[in-house]
């Protein structure tokens, strides 16, 4: 799973609670999943860019 793969399932379930009519338990579920998602985000994006640096790091070495 991709950062950019996260946020669009971040997206869609932001959009999904703010669906008019569903109730407030399903609307913070929704709004958690979201949070959750771009959290995992944005954690994904560091480790690409920490694995980077450790291979910048390895290939400076040699």
């Amino acid at each position: 799973m991709t950062p950019k793969q996260c946020l669009e399932y971040a997206a869609d379930y932001k959009a999904q609670a703010a669906t008019a009519g569903i109730s407030s338990k399903r609307v913070a579920l929704l709004t958690n999943i979201s949070r959750t998602y771009t959290a995992l985000a944005s954690q994904l994006s560091m480790l690409a860019d920490d694995m980077k640096a450790d291979r910048r790091e390895s290939s400076a070495r040699f």
